[in-house]
């Protein structure tokens, strides 16, 4: 229904439509989300945990970068109104897919059947970061995986402007940072699972950290002597440059090390928490992230306006 209400709203040019289909798909991600990070531990051994997060993180990013490259793909191209149908009737058909996944999943059932529901979003929503804050072993892991978003919004959300103003770069550039750091993410989620014997090892967490610092600085140093080339630089005049693959292969390295930092946060969260009370952890989680990662790009976007007026 909320892909049809979104297509709805760009067949008829109706951006009261779309500002809904929006709402709805940030309200269907607040289910999502602590469903989804609940449900691993209830048909996963304490062996396959970390496998699982790994899977899962990677398969997150892996989504958002193919659907930011179809979607900028499509609606780059002047073909007209037919590239909005092809555009609705792909979402329509991943909508069902999901459905269709959805089913296949073994049911769970409820762990707190009791539990009533308090529709005072402002009460519950403090409730909820009260009681996550009185777990010892969780309430750490909540504010590492936290600090990691405001680090991520950072990163992801400068990617368009690296690409545009010091690289003088093509915008498939800047996609091709985002792979590399898709890219990155897998490999560190997978070296995490390898190297933690298949325990949840949170002495991973500081040599994650530790990557992340020292590729930050160094690629700090190699973007402050970078000189921006005359001439646009398309993809392929992109991999031509050694300067151009250092950043890029430091934009794999911090990758790997939020890989490294993450996985082993998650899957503490998942494996501490109370098992009646999961996903309103999760929920406390999402709500920090969230308070974090909005200050993040608020801070981002008033840089952006002042320097690049294409971004406003």
């Amino acid at each position: 229904p909320i892909v049809l209400i979104t297509a709805a709203g760009f067949l008829l040019n109706s951006v009261e439509l779309l500002v809904l289909g929006v709402f709805l798909l940030g309200s269907q991600s607040a289910f999502f989300g602590p469903a989804k990070y609940a449900y691993l531990p209830e048909h996963m051994k304490s062996s396959e945990l970390v496998m699982a997060n790994a899977l899962v993180e990677s398969a997150t990013f892996m989504a958002i970068l193919l659907g930011t490259i179809a979607a900028g793909s499509l609606m780059s191209q002047d073909a007209g109104p037919s590239i909005v149908y092809i555009v609705c009737g792909f979402a329509f058909a991943v909508a069902l897919l999901g459905v269709y996944q959805a089913q296949r999943m073994p049911l769970t059932p409820s762990q707190l059947p009791q539990l009533k529901v308090n529709w005072n979003l402002f009460t519950e929503t403090w409730r909820n970061v009260a009681f996550a804050s009185r777990l010892p072993k969780v309430w750490p892991a909540l504010l590492g995986i936290s600090w990691l978003w405001f680090v991520g919004a950072t990163y992801l959300t400068q990617f368009p402007l690296l690409s545009n103003t010091l690289l003088n770069a093509s915008a498939g550039v800047a996609t091709v940072l985002l792979f590399a750091f898709t890219v990155g993410l897998g490999i560190g989620a997978f070296l995490c699972e390898k190297w933690s014997r298949k325990r949840i090892e949170m002495g991973l967490v500081p040599y994650g950290l530790g990557v992340m610092i020292l590729a930050g600085v160094l690629l700090h140093l190699v973007l402050h002597s970078y000189q921006s080339s005359a001439v646009q630089q398309s993809v392929f005049t992109f991999f031509g440059a050694a300067n151009n693959l250092a950043v890029l292969a430091l934009f794999v390295l911090i990758s790997i090390g939020v890989g490294l930092y993450s996985v082993p946060l998650y899957s503490t969260m998942q494996a501490f928490a109370p098992r009646e009370s999961r996903s309103r952890v999760v929920s406390a989680n999402n709500i920090i992230n969230y308070i974090v990662h909005h200050a993040d790009c608020l801070n981002s976007l008033f840089t952006r306006v002042d320097s690049v007026p294409s971004f406003q």
